[in-house]
């Protein structure tokens, strides 16, 4: 069964009144969207990381997006530079396909690449990138991975990754940039997505949850 956007929303305004002595509470559409879009993002950027490599990550494969080829921006001497996926959330893995001599198309793995570990990772010869080893490493930075290189040539990369959900909307409020809201669901498909604490003008702390459907 399909919730609408304005039934999730009258859902939460009914578990907020149940759960608090005070009643009546109204929480206005435009905040509510606001504070239901951020809340989604933070369940699943903690779901990701707590099931990442258990089956149970499986229960979001409609947020999983594998091996997308990404356009290259920039190349430099010692790095590479391609542009994340628009609606990109968080990596899962990265591989590339790479030149050196005659030898091309090569598939080589990459690591996770942390710049505070900069000094270490190159002082260490088991880290730094190996056309032999068929390995390198990789960095994110704004909307940019940055795949790190030695005496090859990196042809082509590749990216599985979680993307964001489509956000929800409510018609009947005027957006922040002066619009007018329309109803749109969020497809991240029956995840329990936790409210947490919530102040309304009152100052009184409301514990919620909202169930997110198609």
């Amino acid at each position: 069964m399909t919730i609408t956007p304005l039934e999730v929303y009258k859902e939460f305004l009914l578990r907020v009144n149940k759960n608090d002595t005070n009643k009546n509470i109204n929480v206005p559409r435009g905040e509510f969207v606001l504070l239901f879009n951020e809340q989604v993002l933070l369940w699943l950027d903690n779901y990701i990381t707590d099931n990442l490599g258990t089956d149970i990550i499986e229960d979001i494969a409609e947020m999983y997006e594998p091996d997308k080829e990404l356009t290259q921006l920039a190349d430099q001497e010692t790095f590479t530079s391609f542009n994340l996926p628009v609606y990109f959330f968080k990596k899962a893995s990265v591989y590339l396909t790479a030149t050196k001599g005659e030898c091309s198309g090569v598939v080589m793995v990459a690591w996770d690449f942390k710049p505070k570990n900069k000094n270490f990772t190159i002082q260490n010869a088991n880290l730094v990138p190996s056309f032999e080893y068929q390995e390198t490493n990789y960095s994110l930075a704004g909307n940019t991975l940055i795949l790190y290189k030695s005496d090859f040539t990196i042809d082509k990369a590749y990216l599985s990754y979680y993307r964001k959900p489509a956000q929800l909307d409510i018609e009947g409020y005027k957006r922040l940039d002066g619009s007018q809201s329309a109803n749109s669901s969020t497809d991240l498909d029956n995840a329990q997505i936790a409210l947490g604490r919530y102040e309304n003008i009152q100052g009184t702390q409301i514990a919620a949850s909202v169930v997110a459907k198609k």
